[in-house]
């Protein structure tokens, strides 16, 4: 995972949601599904500007002049939002060119997944420690047993 340093460890941000739409474009609904979409981007520019970069690019790297012009988007624009991919690990900057960061859309999510997962497994081990250090003796797993067994009427061991 590419990502910046942080007390020893590295950091991504990952951000997903689910666009909850039967309308719209699919490119549109990607990019807002995996965060790359701001509030302020009312024109649906995010979106050109990845479906340019796709279809022009072609597996090749592409300048952000040329996605500004292939896609009819201030150069500016297209820079905003192509460094928000970069930061998103969508795309790589290659000395001011952009390419999506994997062979295919699919790969690239697949990725992603790969990440979220290797961050979770960090989120897990950093609780742990915090349960420890607070002196919390016990897994809410643990707990989720004892509450159980409490409204049975029983106890369980320590």
């Amino acid at each position: 995972m590419n990502m910046p340093f942080l007390f020893g460890v590295s950091v991504k941000r990952i951000s997903i949601r689910i666009v909850e739409t039967k309308n719209g474009d699919s490119v549109e609904r990607f990019c807002e599904s995996i965060g790359v979409v701001s509030g302020r981007d009312t024109d649906k520019t995010a979106a050109e500007v990845f479906r340019a970069l796709v279809q022009f690019g072609k597996g090749k790297p592409i300048g952000g002049s040329e996605i500004a012009r292939v896609s009819g988007i201030n150069r500016i624009t297209c820079l905003h939002h192509l460094k928000r991919f970069e930061e998103a690990g969508l795309v790589k900057n290659l000395n001011g060119e952009y390419l999506l960061s994997g062979p295919s859309i699919e790969d690239i999510v697949e990725q992603f997944r790969r990440d979220a997962q290797e961050m979770f497994g960090f989120i897990e081990g950093m609780a742990r420690q915090l349960d420890s250090e607070f002196r919390i003796p016990i897994s809410g797993q643990e707990m989720g047993k004892r509450r159980i067994a409490a409204a049975k009427g029983r106890k369980t061991g320590d």
